[in-house]
């Protein structure tokens, strides 16, 4: 069976492991065609690499300065991001924080709110207590007494 195009390029850049490269060789030795197909494949990746660049000394220093001038700008542009990113994070702190302090504000005015009114009711209740011991009669007084004495008997 012969090798596919991809089997051929990985045996070509060698992204195969030893015993795949081996038996490659072995078929490209004995199939002309897989060997035809490889020396075609192989002529045309070999045109693709890139020739060398001989650049004077002049020509060298302008192009690291213009890269080193393309990594400034991008590192300004990273440093400007940076920069918000903290604000925004800073605002996004103190926006909890305000809501933390409104919620606790909220929650003890509340509290203080339900207080108040079971105060006033523990309150109303005490002036109609003492407007009916005002009014208690010889009578009363005797089973006021012996209430008294009723719950005093329970052990707490």
């Amino acid at each position: 069976m012969c090798l596919s195009k991809k089997e051929l390029i990985l045996f070509f850049y060698k992204e195969v492991d030893e015993e795949k490269l081996a038996y490659y060789k072995r078929h490209l030795e004995s199939c002309k065609k897989c060997l035809m197909r490889f020396k075609e494949i192989e002529k045309f990746l070999l045109s693709l690499k890139k020739e060398k660049i001989a650049l004077s000394e002049e020509e060298k220093e302008e192009l690291i300065r213009n890269v080193l001038s393309k990594i400034e700008v991008s590192s300004e542009r990273i440093k400007i991001f940076d920069r918000i990113r903290e604000k925004f994070i800073f605002l996004a702190r103190l926006s909890l924080a305000g809501v933390a302090v409104f919620l606790c504000i909220f929650f003890f005015w509340q509290a203080k709110k339900s207080q108040d009114k079971e105060f006033s009711i523990l309150e109303t209740e005490m002036i109609l207590s003492s407007k009916e011991l005002d009014e208690i009669t010889v009578f009363d007084e005797e089973d006021l007494e012996n209430e008294v004495l009723f719950f005093a008997s329970f052990p707490y």
